[in-house]
């Protein structure tokens, strides 16, 4: 597909989502957006665009459009989580160095804890295993808790991660937008927290479609060059499903530094485990549940 369609088709699917935004948040997420990924590299393919990844320059940006999709998402919740005390606990908070999005831990007091003490979502398991797995369907997408649920919204908030926030299209009819949350920054500093060249390019409402050799040469030859990742586990994950995709297998040197990467990691800590399987996209870690 010719560069000039690729600019065009982004800026529609970015006007687009931007118009739905209230008033207030439009000229602030126009002038930080940063459209780049899989998507942009799925278009010079030839390929269906599976979902549109936005980052964005600032943080106060991105914690403005995360309080407004978590506030969505509170207010009309899927029926099977309404009432869960656990949607009270949802908050977007600015780690410094990032926005996330969490559930406080320090517990939910019950009307039927009279000595005080707090109830953990992870107690269901034991006292209400159907109450547990039916939260747990909800949250990763499952039927009961989908089926008709904000059938008639666009761009509505339908998974929420501590990395990203997705948000589904006329009820998965069309391409959803994705917005990450882990990084932000001008675009060179968002790409180096990237895995494999190929995905690079990156669209602006300021500058259009803008391209680097290495990326496009990479498009060309259907070559997997990995460039570094702080996600090593959902890089190789990532991996496999661009060689189905007709990409060559890595080169034995890429896999050689990302094997580095992963072995520098303390696997004996749950919440690497945490961060590097969700990386900051929710599909690996749904993949590997």
């Amino acid at each position: 597909m010719k560069t000039k369609t690729i600019g065009q088709l982004c800026r529609r699917a970015m006007e687009g989502w931007v118009a739905s935004l209230p008033q207030e948040l439009q000229q602030p997420v126009t002038d930080d957006l940063i459209l780049t990924g899989g998507s942009i590299a799925s278009l010079f393919l030839g390929e269906p665009v599976n979902d549109w990844d936005v980052y964005f320059r600032s943080r106060a940006t991105a914690r403005a459009v995360a309080e407004h999709y978590v506030g969505l998402f509170v207010a009309t919740p899927p029926p099977a989580l309404e009432g869960n005390p656990l949607l009270k606990q949802v908050q977007v908070v600015d780690r410094g160095d990032r926005v996330a999005v969490m559930v406080k831990s320090a517990g939910i007091l019950t009307e039927h804890s009279g000595d005080g003490s707090y109830h953990y979502f992870e107690a269901l398991t034991d006292s209400e295993p159907d109450q547990a797995e039916q939260y747990v369907q909800v949250i990763f997408g499952g039927a009961d808790g989908r089926t008709g649920y904000a059938a008639d919204k666009d761009y509505w908030p339908a998974i929420i991660t501590g990395n990203a926030i997705t948000l589904l299209r006329q009820n998965r009819k069309l391409t959803p937008v994705q917005l990450i949350l882990r990084f932000s920054g001008d675009p060179a500093e968002i790409h180096r927290n990237f895995d494999w060249c190929h995905v690079t390019n990156y669209w602006t409402f300021q500058d259009g479609l803008v391209t680097n050799a290495p990326a496009l040469e990479c498009l060309l030859a259907r070559e997997l060059r990995y460039v570094g990742s702080q996600y090593p586990l959902a890089a190789l994950l990532r991996s496999y499903k661009f060689v189905q995709r007709g990409f060559t297998r890595p080169h034995a040197g890429h896999l050689l530094v990302l094997s580095l990467q992963l072995a520098r990691l303390d696997w004996d800590d749950p919440a690497v485990w945490e961060e590097q399987l969700t990386g900051v996209d929710f599909a690996y870690f749904r993949e590997i549940i």
